[in-house]
């Protein structure tokens, strides 16, 4: 695999430490090319060895080259982003690779200057680089759409949003499975104190965000929102290169004694557990290839606000299984507002919602997308290695 995800190698247990968990039970040896992390960790896996770059960014396609030939594999894989260093290392490879394209940056919203050049890098380096490519994997139907229209025809969907059925179902307060009374014995205060029926966690917040904090996620548009709604608490779990500008916004608007940044945690339970401390879960991003956390709040039974990007539209069903926002201030304010006055809605929303469990389960994706990369080893069979 040539990524440049280096959470696992800085110690963190992120998607991608949790994706390896799965598929290195489907492949003997899997190779990960990566940029260069300082202090790097040993792999947690013991058939899933890390090759680090030791320099910049600049020489990651030179240090590609030069350490697949050294791996024996039957495949890559390549997350092609901009600036397509992963993409340009990967042509040199004598190897059949496939592009993931997980989404398309700054689409359908640009969210920055250098958002707005990396959609029209893509529009303009993709269709070339996947002609060398043994197919292009998408995550969903939009993207799909978007790159045949490009005149990209080895398009294939392979989603990536892998839950994890049992871990959630354990970490879920209020699933259906275990109780159907929950919903019905919320107390009619403002606040939720712990159910008479099961184990609820207690609703701390009125809204929940969970992200990486960059631009594309629109943090900063949803606390303005919030200080247009008095009395509305959010929490803010992760961490990101705008945190700093969201801290400071929150302050600048008068809301720092509404908001909480609570920053990263260290595993998906202790994150599950985070989340349903908010009454409803709000997305309000601008681009997405999924994302996977608003799955996951799904499958919790937590009622969710999202713009419709990525995913969304095939998997949110508006005023049924969760709630469609065009993310405008005004919209915003009036969908959340909706969502928080009406508990019967919250509780349909969220008891449908966890039906995304059926369609996301783990192990089977994972499964489905090895054998997608064994069909990119041009249909070998007994495929052993994997450069992912």
């Amino acid at each position: 695999m040539i990524s440049g995800d280096r959470h696992v190698l800085q110690g963190k247990r992120s998607a991608f430490y949790y994706t390896l968990e799965e598929l290195s039970k489907q492949f003997d040896q899997i190779d990960i090319i990566t940029p260069r992390v300082q202090h790097a960790v040993a792999s947690p896996f013991p058939n899933v060895q890390f090759h680090p770059s030791p320099r910049g960014l600049w020489y990651q396609p030179f240090w590609i080259r030069t350490t697949s030939r050294a791996i024996e594999a039957d495949v890559a894989t390549v997350h092609c982003y901009p600036p397509f260093y992963n993409t340009l290392g990967a042509l040199g490879l004598k190897i059949p690779f496939v592009l993931e394209v997980h989404h398309i940056v700054g689409d359908p919203i640009a969210a920055s200057v250098s958002e707005w050049i990396g959609k029209w890098m893509t529009r303009l380096l993709l269709p070339w680089c996947s002609r060398r490519a043994a197919a292009v994997r998408v995550v969903n139907e939009t993207v799909k759409q978007k790159l045949e229209g490009w005149g990209i025809q080895t398009v294939t969907v392979v989603p990536s949003m892998y839950l994890d059925r049992e871990g959630i179902k354990s970490a879920s307060s209020c699933h259906p499975e275990y109780t159907n009374n929950c919903r019905t014995s919320i107390h009619p205060a403002k606040r939720d104190t712990q159910c008479d029926n099961c184990l609820c966690v207690s609703k701390d917040y009125d809204l929940t965000f969970c992200g990486r904090l960059t631009q594309n996620k629109g943090l900063i548009e949803l606390i303005h929102a919030v200080s247009n709604m008095p009395g509305v608490s959010l929490q803010v779990i992760g961490d990101g290169p705008v945190r700093h500008q969201a801290e400071q916004r929150s302050r600048e608007q008068g809301t720092e004694d509404r908001i909480t940044f609570r920053g990263w945690m260290e595993t998906q339970q202790d994150v599950w557990q985070a989340m349903q401390q908010g009454r409803v879960f709000v997305m309000n991003s601008r681009s997405e290839g999924g994302p996977r956390v608003l799955l996951e709040a799904m499958a919790l039974g937590m009622p969710v606000v999202s713009t419709s990007v990525g995913l969304v539209p095939e998997v949110i069903q508006d005023g049924v299984n969760g709630m469609i926002t065009t993310g405008e201030t005004e919209d915003l304010i009036s969908v959340l507002q909706t969502v928080l006055e009406d508990r019967e809605l919250q509780a349909r929303l969220g008891t449908e919602a966890t039906k995304v469990l059926d369609q996301f389960d783990r192990e089977k994706l994972i499964e489905g997308y090895a054998e997608f990369l064994r069909k990119g080893a041009k249909g070998e069979k007994g495929v052993k290695g994997a450069v992912i």
